[in-house]
């Protein structure tokens, strides 16, 4: 019977959870009141997984959400914010059929993973959040309208191509090179820009083939990344100058291509002259800036002429042709891309939180941005050493900078990370310097007495009610660096302040800078420099001049544990460890003048009411537990009682001297210089040889 009752229960709670993951019947999108996708009918499944589809004709829009609840169950619902979507409003139930929210999408195409998250609320009050994968499609065109099919060898033509979605193309990087063609595709602003060179003569075509961010979906629901392909027919014609190819495309501009020249093999042409020097101009018309001379010294077997190329100029191929002539006359006409030697300049390091900031400093481990500035970088081929993790960013690039996110190795052996370009050590490096923070002082451990303690655990004065043979400080290396968070060497002041239990300064005592390594456990142990650190421990009484275990009750040690503040960047850590000397009794002579009521044993009444007497006693006070040089308001002691001490008549017949057990109520009040404690105690009188009891106030003055 138990067992049917447990089986029952657990069929209830499993029907409960399954009916609550079905309690959203149905999610609809719609985008300008139009386009509408819901669960039902827009689901598809990609790489194993279900997405609700909907098309997009913009990066941004605004877009209805509506969710259809289960009958019941639900409370409310709303849709979380996320990057690239985010709730306008709250959602609202309405004509009690469905919940309905407005969200803004924001540059879709460039937003990764789409994920809706709904929070879904019982009546209960109780909340989750159900997740439902988006999937962003969109039809992207691309068109172009020829009013001139005419290109010439060599020229190169810029032709405006149209798209609907042009943020959505993924453009291919630099030039692409075909046998009728030299050409690349470009996004200019909202316009695409296709650049031609052609190469071969007759009517030819082109046929354009992209991709895209965000496919577009083909019968039967299937992602489809290609843009239909565009087809362009051209009639290339000959120019009016002969184009002539340099087998180098990139050529450096520095003094020895200034002085010696380099050399190259240009394009064989019958009106190309050997043995002669060519100036190499920007410009048809006379006077243009000279770019370099060119002199042919042999015909080569593979259609080429070996030449030697002096550079005088500067020259990017996007700036124009470069003509070769013969004096002020243009024969032929080139183009290629003359530029600085690589030289890295400067470097600049950005980290997370912090901007650009111009240094070379890394440290082991870290993920960090590096930007290189100089001149000829566009060509550079940079290669860091012992960096396994790299990539460059290739939107931030060009001739006079260029960026790389790296990540650091952990366990990185040198010191200087040097830079080389194709092979070439360029002279710059990244600097590795370990890091330098201030740990909290959970590594630095305190011994009075009771047992090794970590500083950082110390909330509050310690109280030690034996005798303070020593106090030591030890260090855990091993707990300085982290897995995953390097601290490096801790650089540490310890001062020593000794104070008495009135407040007086006993001692004063700056100890040497204590330096603490990473233990070997750390990754970076053996890459420290190891030559001041300390692991022994610290003994104070090395240190003071009065040692520990002569200090009087309720003497203040406090020591202080602070960062040496020019070694760290950071905001060093300071914590203070303060051990009092607690007593429980104090054993002192004490000189009282009561005035006290005598019951002597064995006689009626009480004497002495009035008349004052003096006491000496040894006696004992006590202290409160748990505060500092706190007594309790009561003492006892043992002692001599010379009762009516002060009344020197000869007919004085009740002064006497006796031995008592005296016990007295004080008040508690320090700043109290007069007080009227209480007496009460007993003894044994010595000239009357009997036993008595007294009782009464007195006077104690403090001073």
């Amino acid at each position: 019977m138990i067992r049917k009752s447990i089986l029952f229960l657990a069929f209830l709670f499993v029907f409960h959870r399954v009916s609550a993951l079905n309690a959203i019947q149905n999610v609809e999108i719609i985008i300008n009141d139009s386009l509408s996708f819901s669960l039902k009918s827009n689901t598809i499944v990609y790489n194993g997984e279900k997405y609700l589809a909907f098309r997009f004709i913009q990066s941004r829009f605004v877009a209805q959400i509506r969710i259809w609840p289960d009958e019941e169950g639900i409370s409310r619902v709303r849709v979380l914010s996320s990057p690239n979507c985010q709730p306008i409003d709250t959602a609202v139930f309405v004509n009690n059929e469905y919940f309905l929210q407005y969200l803004q999408f924001n540059d879709i195409i460039n937003s990764g993973q789409l994920v809706l998250r709904i929070q879904v609320y019982d009546m209960a009050g109780r909340s989750r959040i159900e997740e439902i994968k988006l999937f962003p499609y969109a039809t992207t065109l691309l068109r172009t309208y020829l009013t001139d099919n005419e290109l010439f060898i060599g020229e190169e033509k810029a032709i405006e191509l149209f798209s609907n979605l042009p943020e959505n193309i993924r453009f291919p990087v630099g030039w692409i090179t075909e046998q009728d063609f030299d050409y690349r595709v470009v996004q200019s602003g909202n316009s695409v820009r296709l650049h031609l060179i052609p190469k071969t003569l007759g009517k030819r075509s082109l046929t354009l083939k992209l991709s895209t961010y965000r496919p577009d979906l083909i019968e039967p629901r299937t992602p489809n990344f290609s843009i239909s392909p565009l087809t362009l027919n051209f009639t290339i014609k000959s120019g009016r100058l002969a184009f002539l190819n340099l087998d180098r495309q990139e050529l450096t501009y520095d003094e020895v291509s200034r002085r010696e020249g380099i050399e190259v093999q240009i394009d064989n042409h019958r009106l190309l002259q050997l043995n002669k020097t060519y100036r190499i101009e920007d410009q048809e018309r006379p006077g243009g800036a000279l770019i370099g001379e060119l002199y042919t010294r042999q015909s080569l077997n593979n259609e080429k002429v070996l030449c030697r190329l002096r550079l005088y100029n500067l020259h990017r191929p996007t700036d124009g042709y470069l003509y070769i002539k013969d004096g002020d006359e243009a024969r032929f006409i080139t183009n290629f891309g003359i530029s600085p030697k690589t030289t890295v300049q400067s470097i600049k390091i950005l980290r997370n939180g912090v901007d650009w900031t111009e240094s070379n400093v890394v440290y082991p481990g870290e993920m960090v941005n590096v930007r290189l500035e100089g001149v000829g970088m566009q060509k550079a081929n940079f290669k860091f050493e012992e960096i396994e993790w790299i990539v460059k960013d290739s939107i931030v690039q060009s001739d006079n900078a260029v960026e790389y996110r790296m990540q650091i190795p952990k366990n990185i052996s040198k010191k200087k990370i040097f830079i080389y370009n194709h092979g070439e050590n360029t002279g710059s490096f990244l600097q590795v310097k370990e890091f330098q923070t201030p740990r909290e002082f959970d590594f630095v451990h305190v011994n009075f007495g009771n047992g090794f303690k970590a500083v950082k655990d110390f909330t509050g004065p310690e109280l030690y009610d034996k005798t303070l043979k020593d106090i030591v400080i030890s260090f855990d290396p091993d707990k300085i660096d982290e897995p995953d968070k390097f601290y490096g060497k801790q650089y540490i002041q310890i001062t020593v302040k000794i104070t008495g239990s009135n407040g007086t300064l006993i001692e004063l005592e700056n100890l040497p800078v204590v330096v603490v390594c990473p233990g070997d456990r750390s990754v970076r142990h053996v890459f420290y420099d190891r030559q001041d650190c300390r692991s022994e421990d610290i003994s104070l009484n090395s240190f003071l001049d009065k040692k520990t275990y002569d200090f009087d009750d309720w003497t203040r040690i406090r020591v202080s544990f602070k960062h040496v503040r020019e070694k760290y960047a950071d905001v060093p850590q300071e914590k203070v460890v303060e051990i009092i000397l607690q007593r429980k009794i104090k054993f002192d002579i004490d000189v009282s003048f009561p005035s006290l009521l005598t019951k002597i044993v064995n006689q009626e009444g009480w004497q002495n009411g009035l008349a004052v007497s003096m006491a000496m006693i040894a006696q004992l006070s006590f202290y409160q537990k748990d505060k500092i040089a706190r007594f309790r308001p009561y003492k006892i002691g043992v002692g001599f009682l010379a009762l009516n001490a002060f009344n020197f008549s000869n007919n004085n017949n009740a002064r006497d001297l006796g031995i008592v057990i005296l016990g007295s109520v004080y008040p508690t009040r320090r700043d109290t210089k007069l007080s009227f404690p209480l007496y009460i105690g007993g003894g044994y009188l010595l000239n009357t040889d009997s036993w008595f009891w007294v009782f009464g106030p007195g006077i104690r003055v403090s001073f």
